[in-house]
């Protein structure tokens, strides 16, 4: 958004995707030439965060976040969710990894953020939006009680609407633990819906979060409404 004709306020936005557990790369068994990932994402986004080229930083994560290394498993994701409360992530989508575990206990809770963690002492709650508008209990129009819609986030004196999205992704989730939910992903209610809060809530600016392709779901958005389409689960690298 431009605060005048010709002056601009420049907001920095990260998101990462698909993380998968791997907040460290352990896989050669080599000190020397372990890799540790989010480290260094946090050092960029600090160093963004400091850096007078940029008004503010929005930080967010399109999903899967926990499933996949031992560090993020025998911590049910636990050290995953102390990373990104340290990092000060903005809002987060839901993957389908997290219905691998209870998706009420290990990936959000019902105040719709993040779920608490505890690695032996060590405890905290990170306050950070879990959103997805289109996850509903079985068989009803009820939206589920442990995501957000969407949230409003103030960067640099501007509203930005962050809404959560996702295909359909039920196929690909262990059937006992999709079984209470579904997914409805008509395109047209997201239009709705973008439409509706940026009126509402007099968002500046539009961000739809999806765990999808997010070239797929910006072409079929309007521009005029919606800003920015940030997505994943594909797992094909655009960008970095």
């Amino acid at each position: 958004p431009v605060s005048a004709e010709t002056e601009w306020d420049t907001i920095k936005v990260f998101e990462t995707t698909d993380i998968h557990g791997y907040s460290m790369d352990t896989s050669t068994y080599k000190e020397e030439t372990f890799q540790y990932r989010l480290a260094y994402i946090a050092n960029i986004v600090s160093q963004a965060r400091e850096d007078e080229a940029y008004d503010d930083v929005l930080l967010l994560d399109g999903g899967d976040i926990y499933q996949g290394t031992p560090i993020s498993n025998q911590t049910y994701g636990a050290a995953l969710r102390a990373t990104f409360d340290k990092m000060g992530y903005d809002a987060v989508g839901l993957g389908n990894h997290e219905f691998d575990w209870d998706v009420t206990k290990y990936a959000a809770d019902s105040e719709g953020t993040m779920a608490p963690y505890e690695i032996g002492e060590f405890k905290g709650n990170a306050d950070i939006p879990v959103v997805m508008s289109n996850l509903y209990y079985a068989g009803t129009d009820t939206r589920v009680d442990f995501t957000q819609d969407y949230t409003i986030v103030e960067k640099a004196g501007h509203k930005i609407a962050v809404i959560g999205w996702a295909n359909d992704y039920r196929d690909e989730i262990k059937a006992s633990q999709i079984e209470p939910y579904e997914i409805h992903d008509d395109i047209e209610e997201l239009k709705k819906l973008a439409a509706n809060i940026k009126s509402r809530e007099k968002a500046e600016v539009v961000i739809i979060l999806v765990h999808a392709d997010p070239a797929d779901i910006a072409d079929k958005l309007d521009p005029n409404v919606v800003d920015l389409v940030a997505g994943g689960h594909t797992h094909k690298m655009i960008n970095g």
